[in-house]
């Protein structure tokens, strides 16, 4: 890390012990912290001196939480919300999703999904590739569904596993019933929600 600051590796110390403090090594973390502290000004490259710099003091300041989780959350946040909300979706579909299928869960094409997700792929929090999206971590999945209102949970796994069902050819759905079973058990609240309120509107 030194040689990639192009600092002595006394000057580095006090920032690599606070980079692994909160990432706990993990390689991939470590660059979206990084990423994070460069993108708030906290890192930045001295032209002048040909060399990164940083004030401890200031990242220090922000309180950065040892969370993983949290940390995703704060980077996905910043993102534009139409890519916030492609990447809910796809959390609520799992740790990835082909492209066609998240394409008509977001009620797109699949050039305009392409456009919602080019900045959470410049940002290496997901990749493309044989036709799907994936998360780069589970913990990025995990940032993502969090921040989904628990209603709009149920409301978006019903919807998911209703176009499994109705997408899938009968030749195939022997082996996506775990998928659909799964994502309809996760929607059966808002399931039973709007069957609760057509019996309240029919009883009036």
């Amino acid at each position: 890390m030194p040689t990639s600051l192009y600092c002595d590796r006394e000057d580095a110390l006090p920032l690599v012990e606070l980079v692994l403090e909160k990432t706990a090594g993990n390689p991939f973390f470590v660059i979206q912290f990084l990423s994070v502290l460069a993108e708030e000004g906290l890192l930045t490259f001295d032209h002048r001196a040909a060399r990164w710099t940083w004030e401890l003091g200031r990242i220090h300041a922000k309180g950065y939480t040892d969370n993983v989780v949290d940390l995703m959350v704060g980077k996905l946040g910043r993102l534009p919300i139409h890519t916030q909300q492609t990447l809910q979706l796809l959390a609520c579909m799992g740790i990835g999703a082909p492209s066609k299928l998240l394409a008509t869960v977001r009620e797109q094409s699949e050039d305009a999904l392409r456009g919602d997700l080019h900045e959470a792929l410049a940002a290496g929090l997901v990749l493309h590739a044989e036709g799907a999206y994936r998360f780069l971590h589970d913990r990025v999945q995990e940032a993502a569904y969090s921040v989904i209102p628990e209603p709009r949970r149920a409301q978006a796994h019903l919807r998911i596993g209703r176009l499994l069902v109705a997408c899938t050819p009968p030749e195939k759905r022997e082996d996506a019933i775990f998928e659909i079973v799964n994502q309809l058990n996760r929607g059966v609240a808002f399931m039973g929600h709007t069957t609760r309120r057509s019996n309240w509107r029919n009883s009036i």
